[in-house]
């Protein structure tokens, strides 16, 4: 069996993966494993060197914080993985 179906077999036994909750229950599984891994790595793009999130140069005024600014801030992480998951599971 390959990679790809082993996850997909465990995460059709943690939540539904079919019927109406199917897109939800994957973009959350999947927002919790880019989070998991934005913040296991800290890049560069994202965090200051002290690993202070860096400010979002998008919605400023939303997620205010120090300069310098990055159009890529932490919560891109979360967002990529729902996107994958509901897009390619």
């Amino acid at each position: 069996m390959d990679i790809w179906g082993g996850a997909i077999e465990k995460l059709e036994s943690v939540l539904p993966m079919e019927g109406a909750m199917a897109v939800p229950a994957r973009a959350a599984i999947g927002a919790g494993v880019g989070y998991l891994v934005i913040s296991a790595v800290r890049p560069g793009f994202a965090y200051t060197e002290d690993g202070k999130p860096r400010q979002d140069a998008v919605f400023p005024q939303i997620f205010p914080g120090e300069q310098p600014a990055t159009y890529t801030p932490w919560w891109t992480g979360p967002l990529m993985g729902a996107v994958a998951f509901t897009t390619f599971i």
